[in-house]
C-alpha cells in the first residue's frame, strides 16, 4: 500500500466514526502508531484534519459555537442537572463554576441564601450569583468572549491556578471514551485545566448529547472526573461503562 491509498483509508475511517485514535487507525491499516502520526501530520497540513489529543477529527467545520443558542437547548434537562449538581454543594464550600448553559443553572439553582465560595469567569453565571446573599464571589477575568460571555486571559488563569475548591464543575462539548472530554473552542482549555488543577472533585455536568461526540478542542480525559451528572437519555451501554470506570454516576 502506497502513501497516497493509506491516506485515502485514514480519510475513508475518519469520515465513517467522525473522530478516531492514533491506535485504532494503525491497528485498522496495519502500521505503525509513528506512520500514522506522519500521515496526519500531511493530512492536517492539507486541512483536510485536525489533530486532537491522542487522534484527529475529519474535517472539522469552523468553531460557530454560540452559548445564547445553546442556551435554548435541552433546557429541561440542564435545569434537572443543575438542580441535582447544586444539591451537592453545602455550606461552607467553596466551588468553582465553568462556562457554559448548563453550569448557568446550577449557578441559578443554589440557594439565595447560604455561607458559600464561588469563583466563576463567564456572565451568565455571575449575574444569578450576584443576585444571592451570603455568597464569596470571585471572578477570574481577561478577554470577553461574546460568543461564550467568557473572560479568558493569562492573569484569570494565574488566579484559578492561586485558589482551591471543594467542587469543580465543568461542562463540555463532546464527551469519548477514546479521545476524552473535548470543548468547542480552543481558548477555553487552559481555563479548564487550571480548574481541574485547583479542586479536590471534579464534576462533569452535560446534557445526554454531548456523549459519543467530540468538539475540537481537548482538555481532559474522562477519568479525571469523580462524578457525572447528566439526564437519562444516556445510553444504557455508555452509562454502564462509566460506572465500570469507578466514576459515579447521576441520571436525572
Amino acid at each position: 500500500m502506497n502513501r497516497k491509498e493509506r491516506f485515502n483509508q485514514e480519510l475513508a475511517l475518519l469520515r465513517s466514526s467522525n473522530a478516531l485514535p492514533i491506535t485504532a487507525l494503525a491497528e485498522a491499516l496495519g502500521v505503525s502508531h509513528m506512520t500514522i502520526r506522519r500521515d496526519l501530520k500531511i493530512l492536517e497540513e492539507e486541512k483536510r484534519i485536525r489533530l486532537i489529543h491522542g487522534g484527529a477529527v475529519i474535517n472539522p467545520k469552523p468553531i460557530n459555537y454560540e452559548l445564547p443558542e445553546a442556551l435554548s437547548h435541552r433546557v429541561e434537562e440542564k435545569i434537572k442537572i443543575g438542580k441535582k449538581a447544586a444539591e451537592m454543594i453545602n455550606p461552607g464550600d467553596s466551588i468553582i463554576l465553568d462556562t457554559g448553559s448548563t453550569t448557568e443553572q446550577i449557578a441559578k439553582a443554589l440557594p439565595k441564601e447560604m455561607d458559600l465560595s464561588v469563583l466563576c469567569y463567564s456572565l451568565n453565571c455571575l449575574i444569578p450569583l450576584s443576585q444571592k446573599t451570603g455568597y464569596r464571589l470571585y471572578f477570574a477575568g481577561g478577554f470577553f468572549h461574546n460568543n461564550t460571555l467568557m473572560f479568558e486571559g493569562p492573569e484569570g488563569i494565574a488566579q484559578i491556578k492561586k485558589s482551591r475548591a471543594e467542587i469543580a464543575f465543568l461542562s463540555a462539548g463532546g464527551i469519548d471514551f477514546t479521545l476524552g472530554v473535548t470543548c468547542a473552542t480552543p481558548y477555553e482549555t487552559k481555563t479548564k485545566q487550571a480548574v481541574i488543577a485547583s479542586s479536590r472533585k471534579r464534576v462533569l455536568v452535560s446534557d445526554s448529547s454531548k456523549f459519543g461526540k467530540v468538539s475540537a478542542a481537548w482538555f481532559a480525559d474522562l477519568s479525571v472526573f469523580s462524578r457525572i451528572i447528566t439526564d437519562e437519555g444516556l445510553p444504557k451501554e455508555m452509562a454502564e461503562r462509566i460506572r465500570d470506570m469507578g466514576i459515579q454516576l447521576d441520571l436525572v
